[in-house]
């Protein structure tokens, strides 16, 4: 007897535009390796539809920028439950992530400074 196997489904390229710096800080995630994302559910991306691991694109854009990052990373948090519901990306170690977790921190530095409440902490 054969096992079925579930395809995994296909997300589209999520577009996430953060242009508030308090949004920004408490989306990013330092506490995991070379930096993350948390990302609210919406109706194309739900709990029911990604899976810790899997690798999913975005396009990101932050604080008025006209710049679009494209992101390929890999999901490592979920939110299933809770006021925030969502999850996180991993940016990743390729260059331009670095340049990327580099520039979040410089824009988030003040707010990082005072401890607050994030979306994931």
């Amino acid at each position: 007897m054969s096992e079925q196997i579930t395809p995994p489904i296909s997300i589209r390229p999520q577009t996430v535009i953060i242009n508030d710096k308090k949004d920004l800080y408490r989306s990013y995630m330092p506490f995991i390796s070379g930096g993350a994302l948390f990302i609210h559910f919406n109706e194309e991306v739900t709990a029911n539809k990604i899976s810790p691991g899997q690798k999913i694109f975005i396009v990101f854009s932050m604080l008025d920028s006209k710049q679009k990052i494209p992101i390929q990373g890999k999901v490592v948090w979920i939110n299933k439950f809770g006021i925030t519901k969502g999850y996180g990306v991993a940016l990743g170690d390729s260059p331009p992530m670095r340049a990327l977790k580099e520039n979040i921190e410089n824009n988030i530095t003040e707010l990082m400074a005072k401890k607050e409440s994030t979306y994931t902490i």
